[in-house]
């Protein structure tokens, strides 16, 4: 009997149909689609400022910025960075109906760096991080809401 009763609580916990122990429910199909196209979005914009501040770093700071080598090494560096960063986000999104806490992990460290970009920015005055923060609370929220989402019942419940 308790062998059975685990057997249907972990069948119900990792249901790959819809986000587990929401299954059914017009909100979990809204955030089954919802959550990954948000932080989908949030990352190729990541992605695609990186690619900015490579090409035009000026763009982003507004205001011309010298072009020593120092300067064009730390450009690079972000730039190369929010592509790796973007690329891991977009496979997360992608992952969540399957490892629901592997993409909430993977997604809310990527939270914790755009909210470090964004606190950088904030530190230095540079108002062109604006979306750092508004994809910080994105994936940090989604981070949440995964984790809250996924976990399950004890199996002597």
């Amino acid at each position: 009997m308790l062998v059975r009763k685990f057997k249907v609580a972990t069948e119900k916990c990792y249901s790959v149909n819809m986000i587990p122990l929401l299954n059914d429910s017009r909100y979990a199909r809204f955030a089954s689609y919802a959550v990954p196209g948000l932080n989908m979005a949030a990352a190729l914009a990541s992605g695609a400022f990186g690619i900015v501040a490579m090409a035009n770093p000026s763009t982003l700071l507004g205001s011309p910025a010298t072009s020593d080598l120092g300067t064009r090494f730390y450009v690079d560096m972000y730039g190369v960075r929010s592509l790796v960063l973007a690329a891991g986000l977009m496979t997360a999104s992608l992952t969540i109906r399957r490892a629901p806490t592997f993409a909430a992990i993977v997604i809310g460290g990527g939270g914790l760096v755009q909210l470090g970009d964004a606190a950088i920015a904030v530190h230095l005055g540079t108002p062109g991080v604006v979306g750092a923060s508004i994809a910080a609370a994105i994936h940090l929220a989604s981070a949440s809401f995964l984790l809250r989402s996924t976990r399950h019942p004890h199996p002597s419940s």
